[in-house]
């Protein structure tokens, strides 16, 4: 697993005179065995915002072009460049000379210089975003396109690592140390533990309540024993739109990739208290009401991944009042997708027991995030921590979104440890 410091910082509040070696190592000798320790704006030393002040035809290529372009220093720079999309008065993403980058998005890095392009001076390289480790930021449309900073407020000379919210630190822990602690599948769990390593508070995370007088979204669970609580929650005045830096950069340090803020507020939920959470398509849930059943013999099920799968009577599903929509806690459905067209959607958080989304898991060879937390066994009360804060983050994201509907069917609550100690 993948830890932010960035993100367990918002917990906790470390000293600081604590280097992220001394808390690997602390971490490893109290917790869990730390792999690696990453310093994330290391790979965008010299690789800086610049401003293209001119645009000219190379005189010995066609497809090449001279930029004139201002990254900061006492005086423009020449550089070549071969991108379809340039322009004059364009931010883009330079990579000076001792920059390494990936050529072409293909290989092991290479080293840029200062050199000469069919006989003209080029200083350093306006890159793709490929090139410089940006793709998920900046989804590249076309082979040869260069990353347009359009739109972001930045300025010449600027570190891309800080344009892009990655001046973090990402501490790398070993799985298997982490199997029988489904508290520590998330970083309040991992802020936790360090809260009790240094003697320092543990922030509280956000409470969200829900109107008690919203109408009620029909929930109900045909298989109890295999799925403890389900919360539903209508939401209306949602649409497909882009999250923001910060969010993107905790999920690509996290190990996720950002898709869209729906999305992505769900991955990001599950990454910072270890709850898994699904978004529906509003439109898409025929009837009113889900419900969570076995699958019915020879079933099918289209997955996001558009594999097609045979279900079992043992599978958990997702459904409306007409078809499986998602394999309970691993994947969801095709039909469930949130499309440039969605406006509200259905978010789920639910608790699946461990051995039901061990075996489909394994049964379909599906080992998904949301599976891997879900087969640790974690407890019903984590659905109100990952409510909350996904809410919370919903109301930042789309401050027009409003709740028209709510269900939490709870039939098996989990019990608490009560351990008896002697004086």
């Amino acid at each position: 697993m993948r830890v932010s410091l960035n993100l367990i910082k918002k917990y906790v509040d470390l000293p600081k005179e604590l280097t992220a070696k001394q808390i690997a190592d602390d971490l490893t000798l109290r917790t869990v065995e730390v792999e690696s320790v990453e310093n994330t704006s290391e790979k965008y030393n010299n690789i800086v915002v610049g401003k293209i002040l001119e645009v000219r035809q190379h005189p010995n290529a066609d497809l090449l072009r001279i930029c004139i372009t201002d990254i900061g220093e006492k005086e423009p720079v020449q550089i070549v460049c071969g991108g379809s999309n340039l322009y004059q008065g364009e931010y883009v993403v330079v990579s000076k000379p001792g920059a390494k980058v990936v050529w072409h998005g293909e290989g092991e890095p290479v080293e840029i210089k200062e050199t000469k392009m069919r006989g003209e001076l080029s200083y350093g390289m306006i890159c793709g975003a490929t090139e410089v480790y940006l793709d998920n930021f900046f989804p590249p449309k076309e082979e040869h396109e260069i990353v347009d900073l359009k739109g972001i407020e930045c300025y010449p000379g600027q570190n891309v690592s800080e344009l892009v919210c990655m001046e973090d630190t990402v501490i790398e822990i070993d799985n298997k140390s982490l199997t029988n602690r489904p508290d520590l599948w998330g970083h309040y769990g991992i802020a936790r533990e360090l809260s009790a390593i240094y003697n320092i508070s543990l922030k509280e995370l956000p409470k969200v309540s829900v109107d008690n007088t919203l109408p009620k979204y029909n929930i109900e669970i045909k298989e109890p024993t295999k799925c403890n609580r389900y919360v539903g929650i209508e939401i209306e005045n949602i649409y497909e739109k882009e999250s923001p830096m910060w969010m993107k950069a905790l999920l690509v340090n996290t190990g996720m990739r950002p898709i869209n803020a729906v999305v992505d507020i769900t991955n990001y939920v599950m990454m910072a208290v270890g709850q898994p959470l699904h978004a529906f398509d509003r439109t898409h849930v025929v009837g009113e009401k889900i419900i969570v059943r076995n699958a019915k013999k020879d079933e099918k099920l289209l997955l996001l991944d558009n594999n097609t799968i045979d279900l079992t009577e043992d599978d958990l599903v997702i459904c409306d009042e007409n078809d499986a929509m998602a394999l309970a806690g691993i994947r969801g459905g095709k039909k469930d997708s949130i499309l440039p067209e969605t406006t509200g959607i259905l978010l789920e958080i639910a608790n699946f027991t461990a051995g039901t989304i061990r075996k489909t898991g394994k049964r379909f060879a599906e080992k998904t995030d949301s599976s891997i937390r879900y087969e640790k066994h974690i407890d019903t009360e984590r659905v109100d921590l990952g409510m909350s804060l996904a809410l919370k983050l919903i109301k930042e994201e789309f401050p027009e979104s409003k709740i028209v509907a709510y269900g939490d069917n709870y039939p098996i609550k989990t019990e608490r440890a009560r351990i008896e100690l002697t004086q």
